[in-house]
């Protein structure tokens, strides 16, 4: 069975997103995220997606993109032009259990990393075998929140602290 794992930035107050954006930069952050999904399965809702194509003008590389959405159709046909090959597959979904049936059927050896939006992570938190969280001690203003759940129900693999402006720590939890 894959594994399944939420993967995650929040504040102290549990904000992970302000108005569509991340309200912190943090470059070691953004370059754990990229060493434990490049090469796998992202799992995003459409705000997040148009979030990340919205900077990086393309899909997550190197990364199969998953998106939910309701409202829009991405493929991977829309990120191709002649300046640069694509390194990503991008397919829609109307639903998290739908896109985490494909990834397990086509994608067996690859890790599914569930990224976001608030409401997704609710509804994935009961049972992603997984978490890695970033977790940063200090609050930020914000209108999108990383769900509460039962911490007993998973146990710390690890933890590594950084003394940073904002101090932060990644954090990886397995469901027990």
């Amino acid at each position: 069975m894959p594994e399944i794992a939420i993967i995650a930035a929040h504040s102290k107050n549990l904000v992970i997103g302000n108005k569509g954006q991340i309200p912190w930069n943090i470059f070691e952050d953004k370059k754990h995220f990229k060493e434990l999904t490049t090469g796998h399965v992202v799992i995003m809702g459409r705000k997040s997606f148009e979030e990340i194509t919205g900077l990086l003008k393309k899909p997550l590389p190197n990364r199969v993109n998953l998106i939910l959405s309701k409202t829009k159709n991405f493929s991977t046909e829309d990120f191709l032009n002649d300046d640069s090959p694509l390194s990503s597959e991008v397919k829609t979904f109307s639903n998290l259990q739908s896109a985490v049936n494909f990834a397990k059927e086509k994608y067996p050896d690859k890790k599914i990393f569930i990224c976001g939006g608030e409401k997704i992570f609710e509804e994935t938190i009961s049972f992603c075998n997984k978490m890695y969280l970033t977790k940063i001690d200090s609050d930020f203003e914000g209108d999108a929140f990383f769900p509460k759940f039962d911490e007993k129900e998973f146990k710390v693999i690890s933890e590594k602290l950084f003394d940073e402006i904002p101090p932060y720590k990644f954090v990886e939890l397995e469901r027990k």
